[in-house]
This record gives C-alpha cells, sequence and structure tokens, in this order.
C-alpha cells in the first residue's frame, strides 16, 4: 500500500475512492486512475487524515510503461493511417487528484 499524506481532515474522502492523476505537472494526463483507498483514520488532534491506498497497476509485474495521450493517438492515427480498435481517453472531467469512487 502507499501512503497518501497532507490530506486535510475536513475533505471528503471515503474507503473505496479511487485517486486519479490530476495533470497539474503535466507529466501525466489528467484523470488515470492510480489508486484506491483502503483505509482513513484519523490521529487525534492531527489536522491531516493518515490514508492508505492500494496502487490500481500491478507494479510488481510491471516493467515499462507507456501512456499515450488522445492528442498523441490522433497525430499517430493521421500520421500513419492506423485505426486504434481501442479507447485511450481518460476522464478529463476529473481533474481533482481524488477522484469520487463509484
Amino acid at each position: 500500500n502507499v501512503q497518501l499524506n497532507f490530506i486535510p481532515v475536513n475533505s471528503e474522502v471515503k474507503v473505496g475512492d479511487i485517486i486519479e492523476s490530476s495533470g497539474l505537472g503535466g507529466v501525466f494526463p489528467a484523470g488515470y486512475p492510480v489508486a484506491q483507498i483502503v483505509q482513513i483514520d484519523t490521529l487525534g488532534d492531527n489536522p491531516y487524515f493518515k490514508i492508505s491506498a492500494t496502487p490500481v497497476a500491478k507494479l510488481n509485474q510491471s516493467h515499462k510503461v507507456l501512456i499515450i495521450s488522445q492528442e498523441e493517438q490522433d497525430n499517430w492515427q493521421n500520421d500513419f493511417d492506423f485505426d486504434f480498435d481501442f479507447d485511450l481517453k481518460a476522464n478529463p472531467e476529473k481533474n481533482n487528484p481524488i477522484g469520487k469512487g463509484e
């Protein structure tokens, strides 16, 4: 599991929520699932939750990962006249680093 730090206790988070990439750093597109919250604890008068989450990716089985953005997919289709038979779109409407679980 991974720990989320500095999430204020007045935040609306619950076990089962999915954490998604925010896109803020410009490295990863917004909306890709990263982890799922499995435990939320409060520590006395500490203003932050202690949150544990399980990564969505099977990190122990992955050696390399390639993320293709929608823009890159469109460019490749135009350049090579190739039809992708799957949808690579993330959920750009969720630009919040802490997405809501379903």
